[in-house]
């Protein structure tokens, strides 16, 4: 079978976001895995507290739905919209949520519990 021009077009689209996808996740994993290791201390609370446990589990489901999402067949019109939503709204939250999380878990500790 052979493929129209547009159909080639989206199937070059949805390689390239195939291949920055793969580059952001392997870059989410060496700045967590760096983090860790360069500064325990930064991460460590974070992994131990249930919100930021959960925050971590949620923003990894989230990204999976993400990736799920983005391996569905689109149009040649919304092929590289759609790439576009899963890298800023699916993948870019797992890599802030480590990075972000500490901060906030410190802000709901010297907040305390609710009057």
């Amino acid at each position: 079978m052979q493929l129209t021009e547009r159909q080639e077009d989206v199937e070059r689209i949805n390689s390239v976001g195939i291949i920055i996808m793969a580059c952001m996740i392997a870059l989410q994993l060496f700045v967590f895995v760096g983090t860790l290791i360069a500064s325990p201390g930064y991460l460590l609370p974070f992994l131990k507290n249930p919100l930021g446990l959960g925050m971590l589990v949620t923003a990894c489901l989230w990204e999976a739905l993400g990736i799920w999402f983005a391996t569905r067949p689109a149009s040649p019109k919304v092929a590289a919209l759609k790439w576009f939503l899963v890298q800023t709204l699916c993948v870019a939250p797992v890599f802030l949520a480590p990075m972000l999380g500490p901060a906030i878990i410190t802000i709901v500790q010297a907040l305390g519990p609710p009057h």
